[in-house]
């Protein structure tokens, strides 16, 4: 067959075939006859995806009349494999068909009454075209998943070397925080650093989510103690939840002028990094469990060795693995 179109750019299909020449003896391929339909654009569209679909079936190759109509096949094509065509059964009823994602379709109705066998078929330009735009969507999809993966693997490296190291550079492990958002959860895409909140406060981290909405980090050091040894929290810890809190009520009362610099800032999230968690005790990490739910997630307190062992079971689950204490 061979996809066209007529004076008034309507959509046809010349039928091509063999025929014998009795006066030479031989064969010849001529074409036979046109698809030519009175109808609306919409009913005219349904044929040429039904020929479309008999053309898959019973492997009969369709070709374009010339290299301007590749994008309008490509359309039918996409009409045919995205919403099916039509069949009248052995009943009289039209059934709506469609072609599996096979680059060898079979084809199946919704109750699976009508299956077809796979052959070897030609496939025309724009079907492959067709397959080549799905295939390149799915490598994209794989390729942003693994991009996701070697990032976390890359953060997980460099934040446990840098806690790890004996000689702990506190710059450095916020640089690791900075360069790898993803540590805090797959959320998170970008770190806008030292975001200032009007003349009177300046965060040492704003996060934004894939979803455009962001939250706000405040960073400690990884020496500091989250916890007194009589089970009080340090000074540091509620300075920085003071901090938090600040923002959070600055950004409430000038949200216009907060979202003048970001767009989506709204209610944000805070965060706490600050300390270890061989520092706690069962007894201060179970209180400091009960003071996050205090804060109801509004401001959540973390250790760096968290965000270690969070990032690592995001890891685990992203790749299939178990960890290795499993």
């Amino acid at each position: 067959m061979i996809f066209d179109v007529d004076q008034n750019d309507r959509p046809l299909l010349h039928i091509i075939g063999y025929t014998f020449n009795s006066s030479y003896n031989s064969l010849e391929m001529v074409h036979l006859l046109q698809t030519s339909v009175e109808a609306s654009s919409d009913e005219l569209d349904r044929v040429i995806v039904h020929e479309l679909a008999m053309s898959v079936i019973y492997n009969i190759p369709v070709f374009l009349n010339h290299d301007e109509l590749e994008e309008s096949l490509s359309k039918y094509y996409n009409q045919l494999y995205e919403h099916g065509f039509q069949l009248i059964n052995e009943n009289y009823e039209v059934k709506k068909y469609k072609l599996l994602d096979t680059l060898v379709p079979d084809f199946v109705d919704q109750k699976g009454e009508l299956t077809g066998e796979k052959i070897p078929r030609i496939y025309s330009f724009s079907e492959v075209k067709y397959y080549k735009n799905i295939l390149m969507e799915k490598l994209k999809k794989l390729d942003n998943a693994q991009y996701v993966i070697n990032n976390l693997k890359d953060g997980l490296n460099e934040l446990s070397e840098g806690l790890n190291s004996f000689s702990r550079n506190e710059n450095r492990l916020q640089e690791v925080l900075t360069n790898y958002p993803i540590l805090f959860g797959t959320e998170y895409i970008e770190v806008l650093d030292k975001h200032s909140f009007g003349s009177e406060y300046e965060a040492d981290y704003v996060l934004k989510r894939y979803n455009g909405l962001y939250d706000v980090v405040e960073i400690e050091a990884s020496t500091l103690n989250v916890y007194t040894k009589q089970g009080n929290p340090t000074s540091a810890l509620v300075h920085a939840e003071q901090q938090i809190m600040d923002w959070l009520e600055w950004i409430e009362h000038n949200n216009s002028y907060a979202r003048d610099k970001i767009q989506e800032l709204y209610s944000p999230k805070g965060y706490v990094v600050i300390g270890r968690s061989n520092a706690l005790t069962l007894e201060t990490k179970e209180k400091l469990r009960r003071r996050n739910l205090v804060f109801r997630y509004k401001i959540e307190v973390i250790t760096y060795d968290d965000l270690l062992e969070n990032a690592k079971s995001l890891l685990n689950l992203l790749t299939g693995n178990k960890s290795e204490d499993d």
